[in-house]
């Protein structure tokens, strides 16, 4: 385990002996949001779809309208 910490405290001291720390911070910074936009971007629909059965079961119908047709079979049941 302490050669693995060895090795990591070498690869930076390396990186910061060719760029300057600020520089390199930033870098790891954009790597960081763009990591983080890929993996919200990716898993997305389930919390959307999740927030849409909640506010399908709190709301009911009323939350569309008669143009929606899920709504307006509620609505209008076929009979």
């Amino acid at each position: 385990m302490t050669g693995v910490a060895d090795n990591l405290v070498a690869g930076f001291n390396d990186i910061f002996r060719r760029q300057s720390p600020s520089r390199v911070f930033m870098d790891m910074g954009r790597d960081l949001m763009e990591g983080l936009r890929i993996g919200i971007e990716g898993n997305l629909s389930g919390p959307l779809r999740q927030m849409e059965t909640l506010a399908d079961s709190l709301a009911g119908p009323t939350i569309c309208g008669p143009s929606c047709p899920k709504c307006s079979a509620i609505a209008s049941p076929r009979g």
